[in-house]
């Protein structure tokens, strides 16, 4: 089954879709929808990335299977607003990869395992193993990239540097924030100045933002600075609309 979709924002004639099977399938309009390229992030894929922590050192990432299941679910897309060959993508394996569509390949990604902090939790205690995945992804211009993994948020920094004529991908994590609710589908705000998230609580949630200069988060901080009311139980999605001035939610 098909679990989300996304068409390129800079090029309308591609589209990328998650799939429960581990693969992500890239489609061309143009080419009458025929499937241009597999991506696959299964059990049998070299799952090795570069890994940046926040001082900048890397490491090799291995594979670990956190819902000791051997098939992976692919929950979350989101193409680069600034590249229109990148985009990234979250899975059940609690993957954060990013992929180049002009070389098929994947350039880098990031695990986060948080089953401890499941169990430690007697408010997040859960029975289901679908709870333990990749909830949603974005990505602004200004290379920030947001994910939430069930409590938390990782915000992220990206960058494509040119060494030797090579392109030099680094993803560091910025800041990891954990919260008393489940969370799905974060956004930043229009003026880049919020994460917003919906939550398992019914509730939308402010949390705002540190920026450099140019406008690139360099921060977030770890309090709601405002909160939305109006659903009675969990939100699953927002978006804005495109004008930017009406944020609309929806969920159960």
């Amino acid at each position: 089954s098909i679990l989300d979709l996304k068409v390129n924002p800079n090029d309308e004639d591609l589209f990328i879709t998650a799939n429960s099977d581990g693969n992500i399938r890239l489609y061309s309009i143009k080419e009458n929808y025929n499937l241009m390229h597999i991506f696959n992030t299964g059990k049998n894929m070299n799952n090795k990335g570069i890994v940046s922590s926040q001082n900048g050192n890397t490491k090799l990432s291995g594979y670990f299977n956190i819902n000791n299941n051997n098939s992976n679910h692919i929950t979350s897309l989101k193409w680069s607003p600034k590249y229109k060959n990148l985009f990234a993508s979250g899975d059940s394996f609690l993957f954060l990869r990013i992929f180049d569509i002009d070389t098929k390949k994947q350039i880098i990604s990031y695990q986060n395992i948080i089953k401890q902090d499941i169990k430690n939790n007697s408010n997040l205690q859960r029975n289901e193993q679908n709870d333990l995945v990749i909830q949603g992804i974005d990505w602004n211009t200004h290379d920030n990239i947001i994910v939430c993994v069930n409590i938390r948020i990782l915000l992220f920094s990206f960058s494509i540097n040119n060494k030797n004529e090579k392109n030099v991908y680094s993803l560091i994590l910025i800041n990891e924030i954990k919260l008393n609710n489940f969370i799905y589908n974060p956004q930043f705000d229009p003026n880049n100045e919020h994460i917003i998230t919906p939550c398992e609580d019914g509730n939308i949630y402010f949390y705002s933002t540190t920026n450099d200069k140019l406008g690139k988060i360099i921060d977030i901080n770890g309090s709601p600075s405002k909160e939305i009311k109006g659903h009675k139980k969990r939100i699953n999605n927002i978006t804005f609309n495109n004008s930017k001035t009406i944020l609309a939610s929806a969920g159960e």
